[in-house]
């Protein structure tokens, strides 16, 4: 895996999913404007990393934690009860980019290489690089695993 270059993102991360209905009618109603205005703010030179997601059923979220406590006072309780699940026992490894577009195999090489070593992953890619999000519980090993494997770590 010569030439591959990643780092651990901090702080943890949260994976939420919320179902439609209360991503189009709670408040607030446009959940992308507040994340792309609000809390790209909170540090507006580089900010982590966020992934929305839509699906006929779902609106999810994955994101650094801190970011989604910004986020739960804009939902009432009742919401936040019943519509919110959230899972926030996460690690954001970033595959440094930029990328080219016809670059084949960097995304199945790394899964490879964390599938060997039976950690799960949620694998997230942007216009530049990619993403490996892991288990906290498996950050470690992970890493290892990768650097192991001759993943470059920054």
């Amino acid at each position: 895996m010569s030439g591959i270059k990643m780092s651990t993102l901090s702080p943890a991360y949260s994976v939420t999913k919320l179902p439609l209905p209360v991503a189009a009618t709670s408040p607030p109603s446009n959940l992308l404007s507040l994340f792309s205005s609000e809390l790209c703010a909170a540090s507006p030179i580089i900010p982590d990393p966020i992934f929305l997601a839509r699906t006929p059923t779902e609106f999810s979220v994955i994101c650094p934690t801190p970011t989604l406590s910004a986020l739960s006072p804009q939902f009432d309780e009742a919401s936040k009860a019943s519509y919110v699940i959230d899972d926030d026992s996460w690690v954001c490894f970033m595959v440094h980019g930029p990328m080219p577009f016809d670059l084949v195999g960097i995304m199945a090489t790394l899964s490879q290489v964390l599938a060997k070593a039976s950690i799960s992953l949620l694998a997230q890619s942007t216009f530049d690089t990619d993403y490996v999000i892991v288990k906290a519980g498996d950050a470690d090993a992970a890493k290892q695993a990768f650097v192991d494997a001759g993943v470059e770590w920054q």
